[in-house]
């Protein structure tokens, strides 16, 4: 599975570094319409899973973490693939898609379409995130203005 995502994102030309210390993350780049992410692909090949994560780089305020988590929730009772994270420790917001590869051959289109709905998935809602977090904007709100973009 490492080697078929190192082929698909170099046959695209999508640039990632791969930290010294662990031999299957990668980390990606991307800038959306609403924002830039740092995208991590965590190949686990000893239990045969791929995980994708997107990472909102602000870490939330704590008076303002219920409202993020009810519009996260929010958010995941429409989404198809995946789901938003909360880290109550360290405030910070993520995006996840994943898939068990076990018993299939893992492709190029099925890597290319887990982390581009990732990514898709973060810059969609994150207009909707940035309200809840940075006015007064209710949870609510926030998501009902957000459907519009999906």
């Amino acid at each position: 599975m490492f080697t078929t995502l190192i082929n698909f994102l170099d046959k695209n030309v999508w640039h990632y570094t791969k930290p010294e210390e662990d031999k299957t993350i990668l980390i990606l780049g991307f800038e959306g319409q609403n924002g830039k992410f740092q995208c991590i692909c965590d190949v686990q090949e000893d239990n045969t899973k791929f995980i994708c994560y997107t990472i909102f780089g602000n870490n939330i305020q704590e008076e303002r973490l219920l409202s993020v988590c009810e519009y996260i929730t929010r958010v995941n009772s429409i989404t198809l693939l995946g789901n938003f994270e909360l880290d109550f420790n360290d405030c910070e917001v993520r995006y996840k898609t994943s898939m068990d590869y076990e018993s299939i051959v893992p492709t190029e289109t099925l890597i290319e379409h887990l982390i581009l709905a990732n990514i898709i998935t973060m810059d969609t809602y994150l207009p909707g995130l940035m309200k809840v977090i940075y006015s007064n904007v209710s949870a609510k709100q926030a998501f009902d203005d957000s459907i519009l973009f999906f």
